[in-house]
């Protein structure tokens, strides 16, 4: 379901031959190899979250020979394209002219899971609404957004949060 970027720093101090085996291990199972040269740069590796453990986790880096300098290690989450959501509702024509109207607003209401940042992109039909708070909740009037018939919510996520509860009413 997701796939956490390993991000690193290698620079080669001196190396006697044209090139050296470099392997990382995650909890003592080879989850990279490959050969390096006596270069420098910003590499990564991705690695699928469920070979990590509950707890502490051990990342192992080993280079057969050589001197080389490893740092700068990052850890990031990175969420799969599939984890976009989408949600429809229909809007009859007495509510769609009652909406118009300004007799009845229509509002989005969500709860989350968890404490935490929720950032995302919540796609009202062909509208933006964006999301980035700290709270339980979040409501928006979406009224404007609305159409008669078919209309689709869709949620797309920055970062890995629960959405417990996702409404559209009608007041």
């Amino acid at each position: 379901m997701e796939i956490i970027e390993l991000q690193y720093s290698i620079y080669c101090n001196s190396l006697d031959s044209s090139d050296s085996s470099f392997r990382i291990y995650l909890n003592e199972k080879l989850i990279s190899s490959q050969i390096v040269t006596c270069g420098s740069g910003q590499r990564n590796s991705d690695i699928d979250s469920s070979k990590f453990i509950e707890g502490e986790n051990n990342l192992i880096f080993v280079i057969d020979q050589g001197d080389y300098l490893i740092n700068e290690i990052k850890l990031v989450n990175k969420l799969k394209e599939n984890e976009a959501r989408t949600y429809y509702f229909n809007i009859n024509s007495r509510d769609f002219f009652d909406i118009q109207d300004g007799l009845k607003d229509v509002f989005l209401q969500m709860s989350f899971g968890k404490e935490g940042t929720k950032i995302a992109e919540i796609w009202v039909n062909d509208f933006i609404i964006y999301i980035d708070t700290d709270s339980s909740s979040f409501s928006e009037d979406i009224s404007e957004l609305v159409e008669e018939g078919e209309n689709f919510i869709r949620v797309l996520p920055s970062n890995e949060f629960l959405i417990r509860s996702l409404r559209v009413t009608l007041e």
